[in-house]
């Protein structure tokens, strides 16, 4: 997501994380095949009106309006939400950062290769490929690959993954960048590639909270020993707002990245907008860091 507007803020003006209300968003590291409840949309008023008081008191409201007892989102409704095209958070335009801290990504790397997860149709792709670089994404919807190089004029092939994996493989015929249609969490038994850089945009903050610490470990499994992850995520309060996205709090960020990685806070910004005004969340921040193993564990 690219919702980033507003001011930068020291961390002494920033509001303190909001313990969680009504619906616990706290990670523990377990896999959980919960789904999610759908009690009622936002162009159903009716449905509020019948819902038993004890329901009330933990509906919560996402970014896809509806209202939720469970924030979770499985891999098939990530699928319905690119069919729907309920895809507000695709943004035009190519991120702030990536732009700015690119020199620092690729620094002393030869023709580095780069890692979008949960990557959607994002035209940082095609920006990345603009400045010659390699290019590799993973999405779970295959419906936001193929709008990615066909709104880019990009030809392509696609190929099954095989094996006991589901998924497909996106490639460009004469541009450096592959796609894999899978889940994020089998990726690193799909590929053999290891990556040079990760440009994560919003995609740990968008996964559900109990996800996080295997979020992680793939990731560290997908970057080279002396590769750099820029990642960038989100403070909010979730009184009313089920998420995603979800708040990061940047202590347990710390713990999930392990002491064995040097971790540079770049960037902390007021992020408030019409949009994330419609959650009822009463700040929004983003929040971006630099993360790569130490030179002495390399």
């Amino acid at each position: 997501m690219n919702l980033n507007n507003g001011h930068d803020l020291h961390e002494s003006e920033t509001q303190p994380n909001a313990k969680r209300q009504k619906v616990s968003h706290q990670s523990n590291g377990n896999i959980d095949e919960k789904r999610p409840h759908l009690l009622a949309s936002s162009d159903d008023a009716s449905s509020d009106d019948t819902s038993s008081k004890s329901h009330e008191e933990t509906l919560q409201k996402n970014q896809f309006g509806d209202m939720v007892t469970d924030p979770d989102i499985s891999t098939d409704e990530w699928v319905n939400i690119w069919k729907k095209g309920k895809t507000k958070f695709h943004k035009k335009d190519v991120h702030s950062i990536i732009k700015t801290y690119l020199p620092r990504l690729i620094e002393g790397k030869k023709n580095p290769t780069f890692l979008l997860p949960l990557c959607g149709k994002s035209v940082d792709m095609k920006w990345l490929l603009d400045q010659g670089l390699n290019v590799s994404g993973c999405e779970i919807a295959e419906e936001g690959v193929e709008q990615f190089f066909q709104e880019n004029n990009i030809d392509f092939t696609v190929e099954s993954l095989g094996g006991k994996i589901e998924g497909k493989l996106y490639k460009g015929k004469k541009l450096p960048v592959t796609i894999y249609v899978c889940d994020f969490f089998e990726l690193p038994s799909v590929t053999s590639c290891r990556y040079d850089c990760v440009w994560d945009r919003g995609s740990l903050a968008a996964i559900n909270t109990k996800d996080r610490s295997r979020y992680c470990n793939v990731m560290k499994k997908l970057l080279k020993a002396d590769g750099r992850w820029l990642l960038d995520v989100f403070e909010l309060d979730h009184v009313k707002f089920a998420g995603p996205p979800f708040n990061q709090d940047t202590e347990e960020l710390r713990q999930l990245i392990g002491i064995q990685y040097d971790f540079e806070q770049l960037r902390r910004k007021d992020a408030m907008n019409p949009w994330s005004e419609t959650w009822g969340v009463s700040y929004f921040i983003v929040k971006d860091f630099l993360i790569q193993q130490k030179s002495d564990n390399i």
